[in-house]
């Protein structure tokens, strides 16, 4: 879907305009995402590992409250860092519009970009899985930090085409 549902709504805005492009949309979402979802939601379900343990607490895991969470500054330290990627890929979406006209990209090449973004963040993710496995989470956890910092400083100074399609890798 992320790699096919940008460059089909760009064709349907064009057929369509944006207006009827967006009320389509959304009556794809009530009509087949809402029921799918829940479907999906209506019963309960337990990962088949740990079936035969649901309800068994482990008790060597503390458990922390809402507030000594937020009083802990290693919380801040790790939402900053888990936090920003989402964020500067946000922003970066929300002045797409500022981005393609500063650069002369089209919109078209905006979404058809999301196809390396896709499968970039397929590809990423089962390396991460893996390399998770083999060491852990809070050891990699500062990793993703460089590859959407090095996309930013190449879709600053970058120009030609090749800086957004580097930029949806990275």
């Amino acid at each position: 879907g992320q790699a096919i549902f940008p460059f089909a709504f760009v064709a349907l805005v064009a057929i369509v305009g944006w207006r009827q492009g967006w009320i389509i949309g959304a009556m794809v979402l009530l009509v087949i995402a809402l029921p799918s979802i829940l479907i999906s939601l209506a019963k309960e379900r337990a990962p088949q590992s740990i079936a035969d343990e649901v309800g068994v607490q482990s008790t060597s895991t503390r458990h922390w409250t809402r507030g000594e969470m937020l009083r802990d500054p290693y919380f801040w330290i790790t939402s900053s860092g888990v936090l920003a990627p989402p964020f500067i890929t946000t922003a970066i979406f929300f002045h797409e519009d500022t981005i393609l006209a500063a650069r002369d990209w089209s919109t078209e090449l905006f979404a058809g970009s999301f196809s390396v973004l896709t499968v970039m963040s397929i590809a990423s993710g089962l390396v991460a899985g893996s390399a998770i496995d083999k060491r852990s989470a809070s050891v990699l956890l500062p990793l993703p930090l460089i590859p959407i910092g090095l996309g930013c400083v190449v879709l600053a100074f970058g120009t030609s085409s090749f800086a957004l399609v580097s930029y949806m890798a990275l």
